[in-house]
């Protein structure tokens, strides 16, 4: 189900790293059938970096996150001149 891959703070963490390394062109959504291209889902990614306020089954999960989210931020002011919508 999209909506709650969406949601899950995990997910949202594989989002944004793809995103962060290769950007949205590659990346896709499967929904009723068909691929919609991400970039076309601005609320998608908008989501995906908010990477703490999905959700978690373990909320203590969070706490190990912070390392790599600080990463994937750097990445992400690094090359954003490359790609606006990241």
């Amino acid at each position: 189900n999209g909506e709650t891959y969406r949601r899950r703070g995990w997910c949202r963490l594989e989002q944004w790293a793809h995103m962060a390394v290769a950007g949205l062109d590659n990346m896709h959504i499967y929904e009723r059938g068909e691929l919609h291209p991400f970039k076309e889902r601005p609320s998608w990614y908008h989501d995906s970096i908010h990477v703490f306020a999905g959700d978690f089954t373990v909320e203590s999960d969070k706490k190990m996150l912070v390392d790599t989210v600080l990463g994937l931020w750097a990445l992400a002011l690094a090359g954003k001149d490359a790609d606006p919508l990241i």
